[in-house]
């Protein structure tokens, strides 16, 4: 077990399926400062996980002539859990309905807060892997609730 010489950072690690990685931040101390028994090699590439939250369906029937174009979802939360179930990450979705972040590589479970504008959508839970230096798109669609009085 690594012991630190020094105070680490609130947000400074993450533990991703048994690994531990520096996630922001940097070590309470000085420049330099390292875990007891590491080397002095730099932490693994982050990954980005980002999309765009709309609300579906636009209107109550789709079809020529009738106007189909998706609302930007502002305000969406989204929780992302860690292979243990542990929260390690909430984002907002803005103005145009979209996010971004940076988050250790590895398989997570991302969620639709309590609450918010959305409540309902098909597309989460939604299983993702963010790898090293790559980009993982998620779209998602929120569900307006609205139904032609046939799918009613």
């Amino acid at each position: 077990m690594k012991l630190w010489r020094r105070p680490i950072a609130a947000f400074g690690l993450v533990l991703v399926a048994g690994t531990l990685f520096w996630a922001g931040g940097r070590a309470g101390g000085r420049a330099g400062d390292r875990a007891e028994g590491e080397s002095g090699g730099s932490a693994p590439a982050m990954g980005v996980l980002y999309g765009q939250a709309i609300f579906w369906p636009p209107a109550p029937v789709e079809g020529p002539g009738i106007p189909g174009k998706p609302r930007p979802a502002a305000g969406v939360r989204i929780m992302v859990r860690d292979a243990a179930g542990v929260v390690v990450a909430t984002v907002t979705t803005g103005q145009e309905g979209r996010y971004r972040l940076e988050l250790p590589p590895g398989a997570y479970r991302l969620e639709m807060a309590p609450g918010g504008p959305g409540r309902h959508t098909k597309d989460l839970p939604a299983a993702i892997t963010i790898f090293p230096g790559k980009e993982t798109r998620k779209d998602i669609r929120v569900d307006t609730g609205l139904r032609s009085p046939a799918q009613k």
